[in-house]
């Protein structure tokens, strides 16, 4: 959406299969991160709104947030923080239970 107009821009990007609960554009504007309660993260075009690759796949539950930084990362609610890279998410952190 336009930020000034709110005026639709682009089309909806397609290939989750739930809900998103965090979206960010990359530190360099050329990608959108999107995580969702399919237990995915995908990585978008940000001119073209095409999926780069596959869903990043490794949580058990609703990935909450995705941050972007040199490593990358994301945390769900399984309890766990992952570190994406190379297409895979890495587990870097598992919480004791709530």
């Amino acid at each position: 959406m336009n930020a000034e107009t709110g005026a639709r821009v682009g089309k909806p990007l397609e290939g989750h299969t739930g809900p998103l609960l965090s979206v960010i554009y990359s530190p360099n504007g050329q990608h959108i991160l999107s995580a969702s309660i399919d237990t995915t993260i995908r990585i978008w075009d940000a001119r073209t709104g095409a999926a780069v690759g596959e869903p990043l796949r490794g949580h058990t539950d609703w990935v909450q947030s995705v941050a972007c930084s040199p490593g990358g990362g994301t945390s769900s609610l399984d309890l766990m923080i992952r570190q994406f890279g190379s297409g895979m998410l890495r587990l870097v952190l598992q919480l004791a239970s709530l």
